[in-house]
């Protein structure tokens, strides 16, 4: 009988770590799947599995990645579980057309002002080594450029949106409502897309019409 996969400080995985000849990246995927609490929102069990990182890290790991998922509430669009996720949490999201091509990740909480709160990174082949990297984007306007993207790609999915829902959509992906405005209100103005007002429902609709 198949073993079932182990917690991420099973006596197993800490002892490949400890014996690895290059420091491993560790990556779970998904948190759901390993958490082995009863209530991902209890914050004593949450901290319990996310000491096992810790466990890890001690013993000689680079890193060690949990992917999560949002959940469905209007309160979880972040992330979903305990509030003990935040602190070390970034929501991650593919800014690329349907395929992976530039991430932006945004972090739930910065404890040091050092630390970047939002950074865009690039999927791209570097023809020196023969491999797909990620390179972070420096340019000081790659995070606004990726949130226009972004909303581009939100409004081609969805022509003939309610603007409310545009917002809630917008807004889930972790774009600030007034970002969303602002950036709504610039492509009305510019003639990029129009608004019109539904006189039964009396609720704007959003179109893209140039793309």
């Amino acid at each position: 009988m198949d073993e079932y996969p182990p917690v991420p400080a099973n006596p197993h995985i800490v002892s490949w770590v400890q014996q690895s000849k290059v420091a491993p990246v560790v990556v779970v995927d998904s948190l759901i799947a390993f958490f082995d609490g009863d209530n991902e929102n209890d914050a004593k069990q949450m901290r319990t599995f996310l000491n096992q990182s810790r466990m890890l890290l001690k013993a000689g790991a680079a890193a060690v990645i949990i992917l999560g998922h949002p959940g469905k509430s209007e309160t979880a669009q972040d992330y979903r579980g305990s509030s003990d996720i935040k602190p070390a949490g970034y929501k991650m999201t593919n800014t690329g057309d349907g395929k992976l091509d530039r991430i932006l990740l945004k972090a739930f909480k910065a404890r040091f002002s050092q630390q970047r709160r939002e950074m865009v990174l690039i999927y791209a082949h570097d023809p020196a080594t023969g491999l797909d990297k990620f390179v972070v984007d420096d340019r000081p306007q790659a995070v606004a450029e990726s949130y226009k993207q972004v909303l581009t790609n939100l409004l081609q999915q969805n022509p003939n949106i309610l603007k409310t829902a545009f917002e809630r959509e917008a807004v889930a992906k972790a774009i600030a409502l007034v970002q969303v405005r602002q950036w709504v209100d610039t492509g009305i103005a510019a003639g990029r897309f129009w608004s019109t007002t539904a006189t039964r429902r009396n609720a704007h609709r959003t179109r893209n019409v140039s793309g």
